[in-house]
């Protein structure tokens, strides 16, 4: 009898798990309308005539001396690198290292923390120039 129910116990399917009725219902982004994806079915992506035009970029306006934060990645370990971009350069720059007077003290999303000579931190967002220390 114990065979049995045990045989008829593996016979009998297991009841399916519920999931919702759509799981992206939820979700924080939302697909194009379907007309504005028109243009890739008449232009495959990879044609010679969708590249653009080759342009040269706008010369800078920008004194030579400036130092601009361009960008900032955050490591796993909670390191990171900042990227400065000074008189059309672009060099990294790890916590640590100083630049201008300022030291990084960490690379966080968006930006970094530095320390000035004075001892002040302050934040400093992608794209912002480095302030002059006293």
């Amino acid at each position: 009898m114990i065979k049995r129910a045990l045989l008829l116990g593996l016979l009998l399917p297991a009841p399916l798990p519920v999931f919702a009725a759509d799981p992206l219902a939820e979700a924080d982004y939302h697909l194009p309308p379907p007309a504005s994806l028109s243009a890739l079915v008449e232009r495959p992506l990879f044609t010679p005539s969708r590249r653009g035009e080759a342009t040269a970029a706008p010369a800078s306006t920008a004194p030579s001396g400036e130092v601009r934060l361009v960008g900032a990645v955050v490591g796993g370990t909670g390191g990171g690198r900042a990227l400065l971009l000074q008189g059309g350069v672009a060099r990294p720059w790890l916590p640590g290292q100083e630049q201008a007077g300022w030291r990084l003290l960490a690379v966080e999303p968006g930006g970094v923390r530095l320390a000035g000579a004075e001892g002040a931190e302050i934040r400093l967002p992608v794209g912002a120039v480095l302030p002059h220390t006293h």
